[in-house]
């Protein structure tokens, strides 16, 4: 099985694919080395040889993350690969969530 993921952030929900506005964007999700941190954080095991295009290998799915070459990062795509525990990974990624600036500094 494969599949493509587009990765946005958002205060709200984007509208539908078929109804989104050409110059839809979401929330900026920081700067390259900050996002590629945050990932590996979710997901240990990425090769960043390339930054723009880090890979993830598991015994039961591939991950391609294309980050691109923009900084600050707007969005990024997961090509997926496979199947295991390919969702469950997916969802911890999604429901990673950045520390508070507060505590960053403390």
């Amino acid at each position: 099985m494969s599949w493509d993921i587009s990765v946005y952030a958002a205060d709200v929900p984007p509208p539908p694919v078929g109804e989104m506005p050409d110059d839809w964007k979401g929330k900026a999700l920081g700067h390259a080395a900050e996002v590629r941190r945050r990932i590996s954080a979710c997901l240990p095991g990425v090769d960043w040889s390339d930054p723009s295009w880090g890979q993830l290998v598991s015994d039961e799915f591939v991950f391609e993350l294309n980050m691109g070459d923009e900084d600050p990062v707007e969005g990024f795509m997961i090509h997926v690969r496979g199947g295991g525990q390919a969702v469950t990974a997916l969802l911890q990624l999604a429901t990673e969530r950045r520390e508070p600036e507060r505590l960053r500094q403390g």
